[in-house]
């Protein structure tokens, strides 16, 4: 396990690496792009939901650097195995390897995007408490979470090819019910608006990873649906890993 392990870190840095190969700035653009979107994005809709910009700014920055990495692990969790084909018809590695390339890749680039969020505490004043303390833990948590549920999606999306458009085109519309870059709050006390956050587990993983940046204490519900969620997924992979993983390579 351990050396699998290493193999798959190996590879996701890899991947990193070429993506970025004899390009001047490298792998600074993963942070570049992700501040011109913060930018871009804060002042378009900071105007149309009339929030001030201080407070906009940081929720924002600190939503979409988290979403990204929900969104990056589901989506390429999904074709770990597909896009992985050539090496596992040709290497004889443990299939865990795809997956921890996948969520490894995801986490460096969050690591780069995360660079942003000291810039805006520093511009915008954002008042940190000891609730930033809690953030590691949400992202590990929130990262358990994704792991087991993009391994169950990797499974099924190698068996059967018509997930991976459905699962990203789920995301797209997670992301608009999601309070990525809309407060929940301005919306006032909709119940509807109540109903479909409070029950959505996308929600709940953004939520304990980002309020501890925003100097916030996460809420006990926000808690209990992640970790649940990370048991639950967590379990039925290790269920699915253990039945199915010698069938992969006849599936891809």
């Amino acid at each position: 396990m351990k050396k699998s392990l290493g193999i798959g870190l190996m590879l996701g840095w890899q991947d990193i690496r070429q993506s970025y190969r004899r390009s001047v700035f490298g792998q600074l653009w993963l942070t570049i792009g992700m501040a011109v979107t913060i930018t871009t994005i804060g002042i378009v809709f900071g105007s149309i939901f009339g929030t001030p910009i201080q407070t906009f700014l940081p929720y924002l920055a600190s939503g979409l650097i988290m979403w990204g990495l929900i969104v990056g692990i589901i989506n390429e969790g999904t074709v770990g195995f597909i896009i992985s084909e050539g090496m596992i018809k040709q290497l004889p590695l443990p299939k865990v390897v795809y997956l921890v390339r996948v969520v490894w890749r995801n986490l460096i680039v969050s690591a780069h995007n995360i660079l942003i969020f000291p810039i805006v505490v520093l511009i915008f004043g954002v008042n940190l408490t000891w609730a930033v303390l809690l953030w590691p833990i949400g992202v590990v948590v929130a990262v358990s979470s994704l792991t087991g549920l993009a391994t169950i999606l990797a499974f099924i999306a190698t068996r059967f090819r018509d997930l991976p458009p459905i699962v990203n085109a789920f995301l797209t519309v997670a992301f608009y019910i999601t309070p990525v870059i809309w407060i929940k709050d301005s919306l006032g006390d909709s119940e509807l608006v109540n109903t479909i956050v409070s029950f959505n587990p996308l929600y709940h993983l953004l939520q304990i990873m980002r309020l501890p940046l925003l100097g916030q204490y996460p809420s006990e519900s926000n808690w209990t649906f992640s970790i649940v969620s990370a048991v639950v997924f967590l379990s039925i992979a290790a269920i699915i890993f253990k039945k199915f993983e010698h069938r992969i390579a006849y599936w891809v």
